[in-house]
């Protein structure tokens, strides 16, 4: 079964890709037997978990970033605190750990997705789903 979407003028390649791979998703989710449906639910439950709890460290080190920017009235953008000398230390701080923060929320989304679609190829073959989520190498702990 092939699903065939047009490009209509106002529609991007890239819409069409997400509408795609979700079609994919959701007719892949739809044959799992009643065992791969909850243990396909019990990933979910404990990736949103996982997101939920790095999400609120994000929230927090931009609440820092910002308590930063007001008490230093400087508001260039995160690229340009790392690269201004001037910038008082705590400030270039807060906005390194904010940016740092914010891309291992995006890496943590992709790889859960990664392991979601695994998983649902895996039930398709009737193979052993993963036991142990895999999660974005971090450089610096995120504990």
């Amino acid at each position: 079964m092939s699903h065939q979407f047009d490009a209509s003028p106002g529609k991007s390649a890239s819409e069409a890709a997400f509408r795609e791979a979700a079609n994919k998703r959701a007719a892949l989710e739809a044959r799992l037997s009643e065992e791969q449906r909850a243990r396909y639910q019990a990933l979910r439950q404990k990736q949103d978990a996982e997101l939920k709890r790095q999400e609120q460290r994000l929230e927090q080190r931009r609440k820092d970033y910002q308590s930063e920017v007001r008490k230093n009235g400087i508001a260039p953008s995160l690229d340009m605190i790392a690269l201004d000398r001037n910038t008082p230390r705590a400030l270039r701080d807060a906005a390194r750990d904010y940016a740092s923060q914010d891309q291992w929320v995006a890496d943590l989304r992709k790889a859960q997705e990664r392991e979601q679609d695994r998983f649902l190829e895996r039930a398709q073959a009737n193979e052993p789903a993963c036991v142990e989520p895999e999660r974005p190498r971090p450089s610096l702990s995120r504990e």
